[in-house]
């Protein structure tokens, strides 16, 4: 058996647990913020395993001219992230992260110093 098929299917194998065991993990959180955000991410991972399958084949042969395919699955994988992003964004600054980390930052200041 040809040793490159052998690491395609671990990988294969590896993609589509990571996307099993992620969905079951996020179903376990409550509805907010980082379960939607959670969910995003798992959604993206999805065109970028779709867009890792194609190449496979390609290389492999399996499917002919399929590049230009993997690509639009790629461009999805990105403009999901990018929405991942600036959904990320949204929960800084609804919960004032810049501000919680100066104060966090701060009162370790003061922990170590007075070790």
């Amino acid at each position: 058996m040809n040793i490159m098929l052998i690491f395609v299917l671990v990988v294969a194998l590896f993609g589509l647990l990571t996307i099993i065991k992620g969905y079951k993990s996020l179903n376990k959180l409550t509805p907010g913020d980082l379960k939607r955000y959670g969910m995003i991410v798992l959604l993206a991972l999805v065109p970028f395993y779709i867009a890792g399958m194609l190449y496979s084949a390609n290389v492999l042969g399996l499917i002919p001219k399929s590049i230009a395919l993997e690509y639009v699955f790629y461009n999805i994988y990105y403009l999901i992230l990018l929405y991942a992003t600036y959904v990320l964004f949204k929960i800084s600054v609804r919960f004032d992260f810049a501000k919680n980390t100066l104060a966090m930052n701060q009162a370790l200041k003061e922990r170590r110093q007075k070790k």
